[in-house]
């Protein structure tokens, strides 16, 4: 079953900017910088899954139209699938320790 980007609103540039703020803080390795942030804002896992998704998406699905599909770029769309599906439900459920894993997963970090 493909993974389906239910209908939404764009993120609003504070939202991505506290996201991004997030993802970058994570690069450098400043652990104090992310410590916290994940209790203090309980919308920062939706919005890490929101840039996951707009980030993962875009390269793991398969375009019939401008590519020639063969079984690697199904493989793919399949592991991409099953990525994002696995952080939805980590966000659902616990939206406090997804955060790390999910900007983590995005930005391959750690």
């Amino acid at each position: 079953m493909p993974y389906l980007i239910p209908p939404r609103t764009p993120l609003t540039p504070m939202q991505a900017e506290r996201g991004f703020d997030y993802l970058l803080a994570l690069q450098m390795g400043s652990d104090a910088a992310v410590a916290g942030r994940a209790q203090a804002d309980p919308e920062l896992a939706f919005v890490l899954l929101r840039l996951a998704e707009d980030i993962i998406w875009p390269v793991t699905a398969v375009d019939e139209e401008s590519t020639d599909p063969c079984a690697d770029s199904f493989a793919l769309d399949k592991v991409g699938c099953a990525l994002l599906s696995a952080l939805r439900d980590w966000a659902r459920d616990s939206p406090t320790t997804a955060a790390p894993g999910i900007a983590a997963a995005s930005s391959g970090s750690r």
